[in-house]
């Protein structure tokens, strides 16, 4: 029965019992009794008799056991989390060649997801795994598009697919990528690309050696306001650009498997490549975890790039508002976007300050330019449709990528130097070397 329940088998065996007499011999059979198995066993069986079979739980002569007792220098869970991880790595190292594989178990998926950004991080070649699917959403969606197959097997999905689109947690983004360009199949792959350099690098590569093509899910650069933006500075409408700033903060949703430059960054560090046509030479971040150990709720992130403009961005799901603005000032003209307006997305503000070609003092050498402030109209449209629109024509052919593999390589290198900076304290990290300032 729980087979049947991950195939989404469970409406049709329904219809097939009403079908049945009562009075009938069943064997109901199940490897696991979660609460949808019970609902079906009191639905379909009538005073049934309950017989499990379990092996006793013990280990193999083959195999060593032993226990390592941990004591935390410090009571907090944050300290307790990273100590126990450090003592794994020594664990691990202490066993040398000896250790080719090895398999750990956690009993939290944010846990999971911790330890596999450490062990990444520390190069170690790691995989995350957990089981927390709703078994009940397959069968939902069985029922709402008939005819759809609604499987828990990539193979299986692979297989039936002429193009693909990942939208799954994020550790497995670079992992059911790489399978389907493994298949020949285009991809949207959901931000971030991956959660290492490595890993997107890998993918890239793959993506280049095979001819597939691939688009990262940089979902605001296909936003008709960015659009716009992109096209006032490439006419130079702003005069230079001086910095830019953004803020992508609410309260929720919380997270436990990325932190919050993870989740948020990558929508204004790629829409800041976008309007910058370059990418920054320096990155910096400053973060706190205040609801989960090691998981940043609130991060403040700041890109110097080689023209002199600086950008920052604001990240947090732990605020009192929600704010989805961008600002970008430019010597001539000063442009905000703010997408939780319903129709007044964009405002261009004519002020700024000027320098008169002659003057007589230091104090005159200055004045601000007051102007006036229009709002242009911007033909409105969701970036998720012009988004898919724009891969059903990639995977068909008829356009190339707007956001590559390369470029998701890019943003998720930014992302990883801002995380590395995290870990330095705010350090100031040179993405030509990599090193701290």
């Amino acid at each position: 029965a729980d087979r049947m329940l991950d195939m989404g088998f469970i409406p049709d065996i329904e219809r097939i019992f009403k079908l049945t007499p009562f009075t009938r011999q069943t064997l109901f059979f199940s490897a696991t009794m979660p609460p949808e198995i019970t609902r079906l066993t009191q639905e379909f069986l009538h005073n049934p008799v309950r017989v499990e079979v379990s092996k006793q739980a013990t280990a193999a002569e083959t195999v060593t056991q032993g226990v390592c007792i941990f004591k935390p220098s410090r009571r907090d869970r944050e300290t307790a989390s990273k100590e126990k991880r450090n003592l794994l790595r020594a664990l691990m190292t202490a066993e040398g060649d000896k250790l080719r594989n090895a398999i750990i178990f956690c009993n939290r998926k944010t846990e999971v997801s911790i330890l596999h950004k450490s062990l990444v991080k520390h190069g170690y070649n790691a995989g995350a795994l957990h089981g927390d699917l709703d078994q009940s959403v397959r069968g939902t969606m069985a029922q709402q598009y008939p005819g759809t197959l609604v499987t828990d097997s990539v193979d299986q999905a692979l297989d039936a697919a002429e193009a693909v689109v990942v939208a799954a947690p994020a550790v497995k983004h670079a992992e059911l990528t790489r399978a389907a360009i493994e298949r020949g199949l285009p991809v949207l792959v959901e931000k971030p690309f991956a959660l290492s350099v490595s890993e997107a690098d890998s993918v890239a590569a793959l993506a280049t050696s095979k001819g597939v093509p691939v688009v990262v899910g940089h979902l605001l650069v296909f936003h008709p306001v960015v659009e716009r933006l992109k096209e006032m500075i490439a006419a130079g409408d702003l005069g230079q650009i001086y910095y830019l700033y953004s803020q992508r903060v609410n309260l929720g949703q919380v997270r436990p498997d990325e932190n919050a430059l993870w989740s948020f960054g990558p929508h204004d560090v790629s829409v800041a490549l976008e309007l910058l046509g370059q990418a920054p030479i320096k990155v910096a971040a400053h973060g706190k975890s205040y609801l989960q150990p090691g998981v940043e709720d609130v991060v403040f992130m700041t890109m110097e790039f080689a023209s002199g403009v600086m950008a920052h961005v604001q990240m947090s799901w732990l605020d009192p508002h929600k704010e989805r603005r961008l600002t970008v000032v430019g010597s001539d003209k000063m442009v905000v976007f703010d997408d939780m307006q319903a129709r007044e997305k964009l405002k261009i503000y004519d002020k700024g300050v000027d320098r008169p070609p002659e003057y007589g003092s230091y104090g005159e050498s200055l004045t601000v330019r007051q102007g006036d402030i229009s709002i242009p109209l911007v033909p409105g449209g969701e970036p998720l449709k012009a988004e898919l629109r724009h891969f059903v024509r990639v995977a068909r052919g008829e356009e190339q990528p707007r956001q590559t593999a390369e470029d998701g390589v890019t943003v998720v290198r930014i992302l990883e130097a801002a995380t590395e900076s995290l870990s330095r304290g705010g350090t100031l990290v040179d993405m030509t070397t990599g090193a701290g300032v």
